[in-house]
């Protein structure tokens, strides 16, 4: 149940669970290195991770809103994500966001990982840049590359998970978005909501 004024909804989200999660993948990252997970393995946790993510994205009512992304202070992201909203994958719930919807001036690259962009060596082989924002959060803001065995993340899309950000819902839309990458010319009714995903 979230909590609601005239000019704001937080519904709340899985801070300590989010916390406990973060751990969760961690354990699952360092025992398999970010490889493919075995089948039966893969369906549990996608099937859990879908249990915790809230209804707001599980059940796609995230399609009725125009939003943006922000950090927890309040800086503006993303101009919210992509019709598809999320990609669930062995290790975890990534929101996903166009290109075009990011807000680079927010972002840095993380440090000592210049590497995936700078060095020769290493830009044809890496999957991903790995940004973080400004503001010192340390939320980790994936722009994919390539594609991995182990999530559906689709070259030139930003991923990002939704226990580090919020969503402000910042209007409801007069038409739903049709589909995958593809949306209706929208217009939406001024509002501000956030929403912890």
């Amino acid at each position: 149940m979230g909590y609601r004024d005239e000019h704001y909804v937080s519904m709340p989200f899985l801070s300590p669970e989010g916390k406990i999660m973060e751990e969760q993948l961690k354990k699952l990252a360092d025992r398999y290195g970010y490889r493919k997970l075995p089948k039966f393995l893969s369906m549990e946790k996608r099937s859990f991770y879908m249990e915790k993510l809230a209804p707001f994205w599980r059940d796609g009512e995230y399609r009725k809103y125009h939003m943006v992304i922000t950090t927890h202070g309040g800086t503006v992201l993303a101009d919210g994500v992509t019709p598809r909203g999320f990609v669930c994958g062995d290790y975890g719930v990534f929101l996903e966001i166009d290109e075009t919807q990011i807000h680079r001036e927010a972002l840095t690259v993380q440090p000592g990982e210049e590497y995936r962009i700078n060095d020769p060596a290493f830009k044809d082989k890496v999957k991903y840049e790995w940004y973080t924002d400004k503001e010192g959060n340390g939320i980790k803001m994936y722009h994919q590359l390539r594609g991995v065995t182990y999530a559906n993340y689709k070259a030139g899309m930003w991923y990002v998970s939704p226990y580090e950000v919020t969503a402000l819902i910042t209007g409801i839309r007069e038409t739903e978005i049709l589909a995958d990458n593809d949306t209706a010319n929208t217009s939406y009714q001024e509002n501000l909501f956030e929403v912890d995903i």
